[in-house]
């Protein structure tokens, strides 16, 4: 009984996290960013370049499916995230070549 009172607090807490209402956005956004502000601080390693920019561009997709997705709801404040993510994006291609 235990194994599936965890399990399925396991789910919720993971439906939770990768909701994309404007807060988990936010955070999400802002953790991605501070950790290009920590790639930009020091040597920048090609490695750890392109993971940054995978997260970015896997971020901006799901943005971009869950405003499709969900037409009904207010989704307009995911615009702005867009962009910016965009933004960092072909900053870090532009760090590649």
């Amino acid at each position: 009984m235990k194994k599936i009172v965890i399990i399925i607090l396991l789910a919720m807490f993971i439906v939770s996290c990768s909701s994309y209402a404007p807060k988990n956005v936010k955070v999400k956004y802002t953790k991605l960013s501070d950790k290009m502000d920590k790639l930009m601080d020091d040597v920048i390693l090609e490695r750890k370049r392109a993971e940054l920019e995978r997260d970015f561009i896997k971020f901006n997709k799901e943005m971009r499916e869950y405003r499709e997705k969900n037409i009904d709801e207010d989704t307009e404040y995911l615009n702005d995230y867009i962009k910016m993510t965009n933004i960092k994006i072909q900053y870090l291609r532009d760090l590649r070549d």
